[in-house]
């Protein structure tokens, strides 16, 4: 299983010193962490959107947004992703309440410490991820497959296509089938060949969907203000 882990810190050495620690954990519990790092919180609300991550370590103590303000900010895209302050000053993160933190962690990171909030932590993320599948059964093909990577599903003739981070798969079920078992909040059919998971949405020009890895699609015209809808309440914005 992988998480993916954003690393919100000014200092490079600490920065680097979280990836490591973090990395020696990941060894030890056959566990796969993917870090995104960046330098300032500024950078990592330019590129935060729901579901992105599955954690975030965030400094308190920055220049320009500190992490709090950016965990406000966050906050309003993403309530349920697992935050974790990491800070010099154990009595700023007490006011970690106000934006549902996790936990905290106090500089100079200890691995022991780590080790005791990530043994706790990992098995509710494990049992989270368990839970956001989805699940097939068609033809003797078994599949489950995380939904927070899918990218969009497609129907071509009688197949219908699931295209994810890692690759695509096909299976002989109908398109509707599926739509049942998709979270409303996270997916959209924007029209009648394509449903799209708005996290990997990049762009909207007229009737055509950029995504994140550059792939274009179709809206429907009496599709097209639903879907705009759809993303923005999922972006967090109003119309």
């Amino acid at each position: 299983m992988i998480f993916k882990i954003a690393i919100v810190e000014d200092d490079q050495v600490q920065r680097e010193l979280s990836i490591k620690l973090l990395e020696k954990y990941g060894l030890e519990h056959q566990i796969s962490f993917v870090f995104y790092p960046f330098e300032n919180a500024f950078l990592f609300l330019q590129e935060f959107n729901k579901g992105l991550y599955d954690i975030i370590f965030m400094d308190i103590n920055m220049p320009g947004i500190n992490g709090l303000d950016a965990a406000k900010e966050m906050r309003g895209k993403d309530e349920n992703v697992t935050l974790i302050f990491v800070t010099d000053f154990a009595q700023f993160a007490i006011r970690g309440y106000e934006v549902d933190a996790y936990d905290f962690i106090v500089k100079p990171i200890n691995y022991e410490h780590l080790c005791l909030k990530f043994d706790r932590l990992v098995p509710n993320l494990m049992k989270r991820k368990e839970e956001r599948k989805l699940k097939l059964n068609t033809g003797g093909k078994i599949a489950a497959i995380n939904l927070d990577e899918i990218s969009y599903i497609e129907v071509i003739s009688h197949d219908t296509i699931i295209h994810t981070e890692n690759g695509s798969q096909k299976f002989h079920v109908q398109m509707s089938q599926i739509e049942k078992e998709l979270p409303e909040d996270t997916f959209y059919r924007c029209n009648h060949c394509y449903i799209v998971n708005l996290k990997f949405v990049s762009k909207v020009e007229k009737f055509q969907v950029t995504m994140r890895n550059g792939e274009t699609l179709l809206v429907s015209h009496p599709k097209k203000k639903g879907f705009l809808m759809a993303l923005m309440s999922y972006l967090g914005e109003t119309a």
